[in-house]
């Protein structure tokens, strides 16, 4: 049996911690798992029944703190560990985030998985600037495994900046850098190094390219990734050192009013850049739009036609174009993964 809670504590008496069983908003507590004066944690699970474990976050209602704002948001990405819930109950305000059971935290990996995992890590570093959210605390210690698969956590001093301002463009340029570091970092590698593996010698020039907070954002360093991990595969190609990797991009498309309308709302669009650079390599940004039409609801062509532009607009200006500003550095080919919506 559950309790809701709603009284409030007095201040001068802290956070005394809830009782097992106590339900908060659609949760409810099933551990105590550490308890101050000014903060308690517990695990929770849901009332719904739904098998997921949480972490509840639980502070004085009269602090202010970011993470809490980013619930509002309903940040949504495979590989973002991000609030779900924000709720204030009397003098009492909680935080609910996901919590997966078999969570752990990263540790020194190969290379090779060194790389994988920060291009994942890289993109969701992107989908939150793409929201205007600067994480600030890009390192080994926000970064977990679940199941084998790398996620950005410790966004408890997230910002939420405005768009297209100089205070969002240098502090996504911090996260870059940082996130370079990073990769380094989970490869073993603290300083420049020589070394015959080429995946060594291409994470110790990212990583100094980091260091010297050359990267303007994370498309930029998942861009450097993707390169080292082509670079190796065509360095294993037989019968050739390095041979050329190319990329090509054959796209059609099709639309039908169906069988029920009588006007086409949908709305489709691709963006496709390719950048030889003249040694038989090239690099290739792409992105394919498809936005389904209302269904008869009034202006859904314009709906639908508004959605594809703004997202080819979004990826243009936010991933095609700092990697063109960025090309003079570039010296592999590169792949910026479709979008469909």
């Amino acid at each position: 049996m559950t309790e809701q809670f709603h009284h409030g504590v007095p201040e001068t008496q802290g956070l005394l911690p809830l009782p097992v069983n106590t339900a908060i908003g659609d949760y409810v507590i099933d551990q105590l798992l550490s308890a101050s004066p000014d903060e308690n944690q517990y695990a929770a699970s849901a009332r719904s029944g739904a098998a997921k474990t949480y972490r509840v976050v639980e502070y004085l209602a009269n602090e202010e703190r970011p993470i809490a704002a980013l619930a509002k948001l309903r940040l949504d990405h495979p590989a973002l560990l991000a609030p779900r819930a924000a709720l204030t109950l009397g003098a009492r305000a909680y935080v609910v985030t996901s919590q997966p059971q078999q969570a752990q935290q990263i540790s020194v990996l190969s290379p090779l998985e060194a790389l994988q995992q920060i291009i994942t890590i890289g993109e969701a570093l992107a989908y939150l600037h793409s929201q205007g959210v600067a994480h600030l605390r890009v390192q080994p210690g926000s970064i977990i495994l679940i199941q084998g698969a790398a996620c950005l956590c410790g966004l408890e001093d997230a910002q939420i900046v405005r768009l297209g301002g100089d205070e969002a463009r240098l502090l996504f340029e911090r996260d870059a850098n940082f996130l370079a570091l990073t990769l380094g970092a989970l490869a073993g590698i603290n300083q420049a190094q020589e070394n015959s593996d080429p995946l060594v010698r291409a994470i110790s020039k990212i990583r100094e390219q980091g260091s010297r907070h050359r990267y303007q954002s994370a498309a930029q360093v998942i861009a450097d990734c993707q390169q080292a991990l082509g670079t190796l595969q065509a360095a294993g190609r037989p019968g050739s050192q390095r041979a050329p990797l190319t990329f090509a991009v054959l796209a059609g498309h099709a639309t039908s009013v169906g069988r029920v309308r009588t006007n086409n709302e949908d709305a489709l669009g691709e963006l496709v850049i390719t950048l030889p650079d003249g040694t038989g390599q090239s690099r290739l940004i792409a992105c394919f739009v498809v936005a389904d039409g209302m269904g008869g609801e009034a202006q859904g062509e314009l709906a639908s036609q508004i959605a594809t532009q703004s997202i080819l607009e979004q990826v243009a200006r936010r991933l095609a174009l700092p990697l063109l500003q960025w090309s003079e550095e570039a010296e592999g080919p590169t792949a910026v993964g479709a979008l469909e919506r």
